[in-house]
């Protein structure tokens, strides 16, 4: 029985040996491709000077953005308002850094939570199978039929626009896509053969889901990640701009723009500032995804 066991054992370690070694090899050609995408280095070096402005708001930002001042409203950029002020004479740069703050938090916390319960999820439902794996999933499908947007809009208007609760109803409306995809990755890795042989050996399930079946789903995590912030910033903005999200006077790039929509005609850029950080956000998370979608498609690896 013992040299039945040895037998087993070796080829096991060795086949998970051998799949971490490909899967380094993997991470550094998937790197190479990302390092030759320009537009998703260009997205990457923006997200990280936005991040960085975002967590070093009071350093950097000239002013308090909640400080009004009605004898200056309306003012035209100047050495003191560098973007001008808005109608109740607050720096608009100042309110777009600590804005920033806002939006990335709620994008950035809401996908870390709904990616956590997504991938606990979806890894259940594909290592257990059967019945579990129909329950999992009936429900997920079953979630992604509701119009998204419109049962977020309800959640706020009953349990109230806080932070916390917008964090909470976006995660929770937004991991159904990630469980299905982790799901797929799962059902792939637990057929292979060294994923036997540690079942053979009597790992513990949960240790050999976190050990050797889940790292086989990190980039298709990591990439949903990063299209899950840009969607949770749209869709905090969304709610700003109805006046269901973070209230005034915390400022979020949502909520000016919601304020500036009466003086569209009279002050516009207190409408674009917003709008073109919104949009170039966004679209630097999904060309950042798109650029890590492409490094780690072991096709387009080959291709390149």
């Amino acid at each position: 029985m013992a040299a039945e066991s040895k037998q087993v054992a070796i080829p096991g370690v060795m086949a998970g040996n051998v799949r971490q070694t490909h899967r380094r090899s993997e991470w550094r050609a998937g790197l190479r491709v990302l390092l030759r995408n320009r537009v998703a280095l260009v997205s990457v070096i923006f997200l990280v000077l936005i991040h960085l402005v975002a967590v070093a708001a009071p350093l950097v930002a000239p002013a308090d953005p909640d400080f009004i001042q009605i004898g200056k409203r309306f003012q035209r950029p100047n050495a003191e308002f560098l973007l001008g002020s808005d109608e109740n004479g607050r720096d608009v740069l100042t309110r777009l850094i600590y804005g920033s703050r806002v939006s990335l938090l709620v994008g950035s916390l809401s996908v870390l939570l709904s990616v956590t319960i997504g991938t606990l999820a979806g890894a259940v439902a594909g290592y257990r199978g059967g019945v579990i794996d129909s329950l999992i999933m009936r429900f997920t499908d079953g979630m992604l039929t509701i119009p998204t947007f419109f049962l977020v809009l309800i959640i706020v208007t009953v349990f109230g626009s806080s932070l916390r609760n917008i964090i909470l109803v976006i995660a929770l409306t937004s991991w159904m896509v990630i469980a299905r995809v982790v799901r797929g990755d799962v059902l792939r890795t637990v057929s292979q053969d060294y994923i036997t042989a540690a079942r053979a050996l009597g790992v513990p399930p949960a240790r050999l889901v976190l050990r050797h079946v889940l790292p086989g789903a990190v980039p298709s995590i990591i990439v949903s990640t990063t299209l899950g912030v840009a969607n949770a910033i749209l869709t905090e903005s969304a709610l700003s701009y109805l006046g269901l999200g973070v209230q005034p006077p915390t400022s979020t790039w949502g909520n000016m723009l919601s304020g500036a929509q009466n003086y569209l005609f009279r002050r516009p850029e207190l409408a674009i500032y917003p709008g073109v950080l919104i949009f170039l956000t966004v679209l630097a998370y999904n060309f950042f995804g798109d650029g890590l979608h492409d490094a780690m498609d072991p096709r387009y690896r080959h291709k390149g």
